[in-house]
């Protein structure tokens, strides 16, 4: 945010009356164009500029700023500052003119407790819209991931006619089953996309891993899940059941939702390995 009631640098002007200008004219104390006009008057003017950024501008006769503008001022640039890469642009626009209303309350009507009823709207506003984005930016990230793995699933399925005789059985249901297990680590953070920790103040490109990586992780668990199921580790019965592939799938799709089949699974391999090796 800028403003100025003295004479600017530059090409800037002062000027006796704001009143003409509006949105499109280049505004000439600061020498910006007015792209949305908050508020004009002849002795002050609030408008966003081509950036949407908040300006403000004051002629000679507008007299003495209220005693509670600076913080006003302080409290917009703040928001401004912080708003950054959290929103998209049509959010940001709004966002803006609620930082231009409160800008308009304290230099057009004097009025601090509605200038601070507009910023602490706009920062609801801004909070809203930063955790809806950052979970936007973690779910599309795991469905892109999630989607990658479907279409993997997709040509393996579709080619298993000459894929099995080169690896054989039970690599190629191993591999079906891990990148199935994508499926299970979408279904996870769908079902708790009310609790997913985010803070759209990291950034988008923290959300987008975090989002791809929890879809990997439950492949990987799926993978560990289908290793112990076909070596008879865990859960050996379901390579004697008719449809085993299928029964195998399922459980690693369930791996993949799920945060405790795999630690239990490790856990439960690394107590064995600790009796064996007691006797």
């Amino acid at each position: 945010m800028e403003g100025t009631n003295s004479t600017p640098p530059g090409s800037g002007k002062l000027v006796d009356d704001l009143s003409p200008y509006c949105e499109g004219d280049i505004e000439p104390q600061l020498s910006k164009r007015i792209r949305t006009l908050i508020y004009c008057e002849k002795d002050y003017m609030v408008y966003l500029d081509d950036g949407m950024a908040v300006q403000w501008s004051l002629t000679a006769s507008y007299g003495p700023l209220p005693e509670e503008f600076a913080g006003i001022a302080n409290a917009v640039g703040h928001l401004e500052t912080i708003a950054s890469g959290r929103l998209n642009p049509e959010q940001y626009e709004g966002f803006a003119r609620l930082l231009g209303e409160a800008m308009a309350r304290i230099i057009g009507d004097r009025d601090p407790t509605e200038a601070k009823s507009i910023i602490a709207n706009a920062e609801s506003f801004l909070d809203a819209r930063s955790t809806e984005n950052a979970r936007t930016w973690h779910i599309l990230a795991a469905m892109a991931v999630t989607g990658a793995s479907l279409v993997a699933l997709l040509l393996l399925w579709l080619f298993r006619r000459w894929i099995v005789p080169v690896c054989g059985p039970e690599p190629f249901d191993i591999a079906v089953a891990t990148l199935i297990g994508s499926v299970g680590a979408l279904l996870s953070i769908l079902l708790r996309i009310k609790d997913l920790n985010v803070n759209a103040a990291s950034g988008p490109f923290i959300h987008r891993l975090e989002g791809g990586a929890r879809i990997i992780v439950g492949m990987i668990g799926a993978f560990i899940v289908a290793l112990g199921v076909r070596s008879d580790l865990i859960l050996g019965y379901i390579n004697s059941v008719p449809h085993s592939l299928a029964a195998l799938i399922a459980v690693c799709a369930i791996s993949g939702a799920s945060e405790r089949i795999v630690p239990s699974f490790i856990k439960q391999v690394e107590q064995s390995s600790h009796l064996k090796h007691g006797r």
